[in-house]
């Protein structure tokens, strides 16, 4: 009979695996070329129909992130 603590490690270690998984397809689709050349989109997209009072906070991001916008994709990549 299976202890319920080695049971509970197996789920745990399955859903690692699984996240793990996940992880590493999301990193190759980082490296992609169309990833690089739609991160200003990416980034700039989000914006549209959020409230007001957040355009101030988008506005920062996308004009700072597009000034060398495959540099901070490879970044993200990495990390």
């Amino acid at each position: 009979m299976a202890q319920p603590k080695n049971k509970l490690s197996r789920h745990v270690a399955v859903v690692r695996i699984i996240f793990g998984l996940i992880w590493a397809v999301d990193a190759l689709f980082k490296w992609t070329p169309t990833f690089r050349n739609s991160f200003s989109d990416l980034i700039k997209s989000p914006a549209d129909g959020q409230p007001v009072w957040l355009h101030g906070w988008f506005s920062f991001w996308s004009h700072f992130l597009t000034s060398q916008p495959h540099l901070f994709a490879y970044m993200i990549a990495i990390v």
